[in-house]
């Protein structure tokens, strides 16, 4: 076992031993460590088990221990307009899982999980089916378990804690972004970066593009970097309004995000630049809808100023200093606008066609989770699930997005209308390379301050016990003179 799996079993059993906050931050905080395995591969089967699946079940226990935050977990799991879709669809998930490998095996053709990428061979039950089920129901748990501690506050400051674990997580990613870099010109640091990435994937972290040193953090890849870093990036970003710190909310926020948005961008991941570009587009359109709405960009200053100084630096390159724009113009060219000719974007399509062919040729019921592989989430999500799958959890992500805020609480419309955006640009990156059924635990945690923070958490609420007053009745005192009647 490496050291730093070592000291995340330290952590892990301070925080089983702990209040639910320290919980929270291990949680979020290992967020970063996306290439880590905590148990070694071979003693679990060459099954990975990452630091974040496993400090999520940490969360869930100590929260699931306190009796107000377990009967918020169960109305919110229950109700069709909370997590109920998601956990109809997990539970759908599970079945699909042990039965539809089984029912369709040898009968269509799938990339699967741990087959060879380039080839297409004869669907078979494997242990990727009930590992990536396995996955989904730890989603859920975090998901539940991260809304439960933050629903049950008061005053806001379990809010203002989830929030503060929310911006940890986005430092130490940028901290291991910014380690990854200086590793090219350190062979120490090198080695330190490659003690975190013991996993058992097929690692791509000494690849370059145009002589420029791909980023890709403690993940295995730099498109896995590239769409976490923009994914949090954008998070922390439009999040940051609903922080009560002033210190937090205009310097460590906007700092935090650009740094993740400046290290996606160095990753030279195809994927991070879409959910660049869509982060760019939601800013603007949070800004343009500010002004229509209410004629001035009142509480949005540092957006209105960022875009402003960001074109006059663009421009200014443009015009005075013209060779500065070819490198990163050359890297553009080859990532995005020539992508369709590499082997990559060859081999990604050849996945999604024979998914979708396998999908088609299961009546719509698809293979069972971790029976095809993918490059794009919805594509996993038809052909793994199926029509019914697709309808449950696209059902959860839509219904969450309707919902709205607690009525009279500025932070938390704050909370809500950033966690709206934060999933724009998540979804943007998932639907460009997500190889699996499995979103990742950022969806557990978007989706958790979105329905943390929504007018329906008074409905979750455990009842208040109706305390009965005995009356006790008093006889008047007799008058001088009378007898009390007999």
């Amino acid at each position: 076992m490496s050291i730093p799996a070592v000291i995340f079993w330290i952590l892990a059993i301070f925080a089983l031993f702990s209040p639910p906050v320290v919980a929270v931050y291990l949680f979020l905080g290992t967020a970063a460590f996306g290439a880590l395995a905590v148990v070694p591969p071979d003693m679990v089967g060459g099954t990975n088990i990452l630091p974040q699946a496993t400090a999520a079940l940490i969360l869930a226990a100590r929260v699931f221990a306190d009796r107000r935050s377990r009967i918020f977990m169960f109305n919110a799991a229950k109700d069709l307009r909370g997590f109920g879709l998601e956990a109809l669809f997990v539970v759908f998930a599970i079945i699909a899982a042990i039965a539809l490998p089984r029912i369709f095996a040898g009968r269509v053709f799938t990339v699967s999980m741990r087959s060879a990428l380039e080839t297409a061979q004869a669907l078979q039950p494997t242990a990727s089916n009930l590992a990536q089920a396995t996955y989904l129901l730890i989603n859920l748990i975090a998901g539940l378990s991260l809304f439960a501690f933050l629903a049950d506050d008061e005053g806001g400051r379990r809010r203002e804690q989830v929030l503060t674990a929310v911006l940890t997580s986005g430092v130490i990613l940028a901290l291991s972004g910014i380690l990854d870099s200086a590793s090219v010109f350190s062979p120490a640091l090198k080695d330190f970066v490659t003690a975190f990435k013991n996993a058992n994937y097929e690692l791509f972290f000494e690849t370059s593009v145009l002589h420029v040193h791909r980023i890709t953090g403690f993940f295995p890849e730099a498109s896995a970097f590239g769409a976490a870093a923009v994914g949090l990036g954008g998070l922390i970003y439009f999040i940051r309004p609903a922080f009560r710190s002033d210190l937090a909310r205009t310097v460590l926020c906007p700092l935090t995000s650009l740094t993740l948005i400046a290290l996606a961008a160095f990753s030279t991941s195809s994927t991070a630049y879409l959910g660049l570009g869509v982060f760019a587009i939601a800013v603007l359109a949070r800004l343009i809808y500010r002004i229509v709405k209410t004629g001035t960009v009142r509480g949005m200053e540092l957006d209105a100023a960022l875009g402003f100084v960001l074109a006059a630096m663009f421009v200014g390159i443009l015009v005075f200093a013209p060779d500065f724009t070819r490198a990163p113009l050359s890297i553009l060219d080859k990532m995005v606008l020539q992508k369709t000719q590499s082997g990559s974007f060859s081999q990604r399509s050849f996945w999604n066609r024979v998914a979708m062919q396998a999908f088609f040729d299961t009546y719509g019921l698809g293979v069972g989770p971790g029976g095809a592989r993918t490059s794009n989430w919805l594509v996993a999500i038809l052909s793994n699930t199926g029509v019914l799958g697709f309808v449950l959890m696209g059902g959860f992500v839509v219904v969450s997005y309707l919902h709205r805020a607690i009525e009279g609480s500025r932070r938390s419309a704050a909370l809500m209308t950033g966690a709206k955006y934060g999933f724009i640009v998540f979804l943007a990156t998932e639907v460009a390379a997500g190889t699996t059924i499995d979103p990742g635990l950022l969806l557990a945690t978007i989706m958790a301050l979105m329905i943390g923070s929504s007018a329906r958490v008074a409905r979750y609420a455990p009842a208040r016990p109706v305390v009965r007053r005995r009356v006790v009745r008093r006889e008047a005192p007799a008058e001088a003179g009378v007898r009390p009647a007999a």
